[in-house]
């Protein structure tokens, strides 16, 4: 056996037949699938019993990331593939990253990206899943972080690094983001294989996505980088995404001087305009996959994104920098 497939798994009766099924035809003779049910309430335990290879119900309810340890733990194979609960892997996701991983023995884990035919149907949902494909699509191969929505490592480099920190980000956060730096850090390479497609079925909203990326992400990951002397300029912490952000701070700021001189407006347009450029090929993909008004949504999506992300980004820093100074005040007295 050289595979072993973890899915963690929290309340997914809704999807968790179909991505299995995916994941059979996708899987490799020989390869074992291992669910781990996150204390569901929904029906997930027995779905997952009667479907998995091998199912695992936590003892009380810890997060994904802990979910995964424990799946990793039991699995057989060398090599582990994560795929999330609410992923419908391609048939052929698992044999390409499998392929890399054979084929390269300097590369440690590697991990694929969404498609462009999300499977949901509100606008803030297509848009959302368009964005993570689109930054799969444009990111460099050579990665520094990890995802594990559809990863695939080593079982050995896993162990090595301590797996996932289920102290750390015991909820759905950036623990894989954290993972891939531990695994750069101790010498590993990572992998962006973008043909390994998966389609993503979560139902975003606009406060679930606010919600998400504020508390846990844009927050946590801005931790993350100022508590490290290097950090990754790659996924969506690249530089068109910060200058972007940076713009759409300007812009509001302008908007809201154009109240004491209406000539400032103008520079918020010019600074929006920056933005819809910048990011001309998220929109493209946008139209060519809704039509031109839901491109325009998009844009509008987008620009709520990048402001409150940079929003977060800019008070985690400043709450940092004051405490930095509190405390070299307090060690000065």
């Amino acid at each position: 056996m050289q595979l072993s497939v973890v899915v963690p798994a929290f309340n997914a009766a809704h999807c968790l037949e179909r991505v299995v099924e995916a994941l059979r035809r996708a899987m490799p003779d020989g390869a074992e699938l291992v669910i781990v049910d996150d204390q569901s309430s929904d029906g997930t335990g027995e779905l997952a019993r009667r479907l998995a290879d091998c199912y695992i119900r936590q003892d009380v309810r810890q997060g994904p990331g802990a979910a995964r340890n424990r799946g990793a733990e039991v699995a057989r194979g060398p090599l582990i593939a994560f795929v999330d609960s609410d992923v419908v892997v391609h048939d052929d996701a698992l044999r390409i990253m499998l392929d890399v991983l054979n084929q390269d023995d300097s590369v440690a884990a590697v991990f694929g990206s969404y498609d462009d035919r999300p499977d949901v149907s509100g606008s803030v949902a297509r848009y959302r899943n368009l964005l993570h494909h689109h930054i799969h699509q444009t990111s460099a191969r050579e990665a520094g972080t990890f995802w594990s929505g559809c990863g695939m490592l080593h079982k050995l480099a896993f162990a090595g690094v301590g797996g996932f920190d289920v102290e750390r980000f015991p909820e759905p956060s950036i623990e894989d983001i954290d993972l891939g730096l531990r695994l750069r850090d101790a010498g590993y390479r990572i992998v962006l294989e973008r043909r390994a497609l998966c389609t993503h079925l979560k139902e975003w909203t606009l406060s679930s996505m606010f919600h998400t990326d504020v508390f846990k992400r844009a927050a946590p990951w801005t931790k993350l980088m100022l508590q490290r002397e290097r950090v990754p300029s790659d996924l969506n912490t690249g530089m068109r995404d910060r200058v972007s952000a940076t713009l759409v701070l300007i812009a509001i700021a302008c908007l809201v001087l154009s109240v004491v001189d209406p000539k400032v407006s103008v520079s918020s347009l010019v600074a929006i305009s920056i933005v819809a450029w910048l990011n001309r090929g998220l929109l493209a993909r946008c139209v060519s996959n809704g039509g031109i008004r839901f491109g325009v949504r998009c844009l509008g999506l987008h620009l709520i994104y990048l402001t409150y992300a940079s929003a977060t980004f800019a008070c985690v820093w400043i709450a940092n920098f004051l405490t930095l100074q509190r405390g070299g005040i307090e060690a000065n007295s």
